[in-house]
């Protein structure tokens, strides 16, 4: 166990054969990302009086084993249907994004089997499905699947930019107008409040844009070591949050109209 979690409290789950090894994932992988994005130390073992069950015992301050144990339910339940999240409209989640995916984009948004979404999870470090918050009332919108992301703000950012750039490339104009601005904007908590991770979009010419995704490498290998985040998609356009905008400045120029 890493030595941050030593000493921490350890709540232990009993999983049956099935659960446990969806929960484990390919190598470990899903085990990993749950224990990532909630901040705890999990350890799956064999119950011992029970060969038909495990033991996961999670191992973290309060708040991050009750997180925990939220979305080990959540993981499994993809398992046998859709997901439902009841939400308190009066006290929003802190590690919850949804954003509404058009109907004709969830498969390309999802890709083959998960594996864009699994990218974009390995990527920002955050948890991503369909599901359906409740109460349904108060959140349906037709013709629109509900994306969940959970993790940390600038993760859960990162990966709502990633959404978004795919979403204008399979149907273009839905989050950018003719005129080049954004006609959706997210509304998520810690919107508008300052922090940074705010975002917009910026129009290229054909010469500019060969020249920015020449340097899409080098350049979000730049940003994201200083925490700032870019994105590009087709038509030539770039996803940023305004961290991003003092390197993208440097690297392509007029930024300066663009605000947090």
């Amino acid at each position: 166990m890493p030595e941050k979690f030593s000493g921490l409290p350890t709540d232990v789950v009993t999983l049956g054969n099935e659960d446990a090894a969806f929960l484990l994932g390919s190598g470990g992988s899903t085990k990993r990302k749950v224990a990532r994005v909630a901040g705890c130390h999990l350890e799956l073992m064999d119950h011992g009086e029970n060969p038909d069950e495990h033991a996961l015992e999670i191992t973290g301050d309060d708040a991050a084993r009750a997180r925990c144990k939220e979305y080990v339910e959540w993981v499994l339940k993809q398992r046998v249907g859709a997901i439902e999240m009841r939400l308190d409209a009066e006290n929003p989640r802190d590690d919850l994004s949804i954003v509404d995916v058009p109907n004709d984009c969830v498969a390309y948004v999802m890709g083959k089997n998960g594996c864009v979404l699994r990218s974009i999870e390995e990527e920002w470090g955050t948890l991503m499905f369909f599901g359906k918050p409740l109460p349904a009332e108060t959140h349906e919108r037709e013709g629109f699947e509900k994306l969940m992301i959970l993790g940390s703000r600038r993760g859960r950012r990162g990966a709502e930019l990633k959404v978004m750039s795919a979403v204008e490339h399979k149907t273009k104009g839905f989050y950018v107008g003719e005129d080049k601005k954004l006609r959706n904007r997210l509304d998520q908590v810690g919107d508008g409040e300052g922090d940074g991770f705010g975002y917009d979009v910026f129009p290229f010419e054909p010469d500019e844009f060969s020249y920015a995704l020449g340097a899409q490498v080098s350049l979000r290998s730049d940003v994201r070591g200083d925490e700032r985040l870019v994105f590009f998609s087709r038509p030539p356009l770039l996803f940023f949050s305004p961290r991003a905008a003092g390197k993208a400045r440097a690297s392509f120029g007029p930024f300066d109209s663009l605000t947090e």
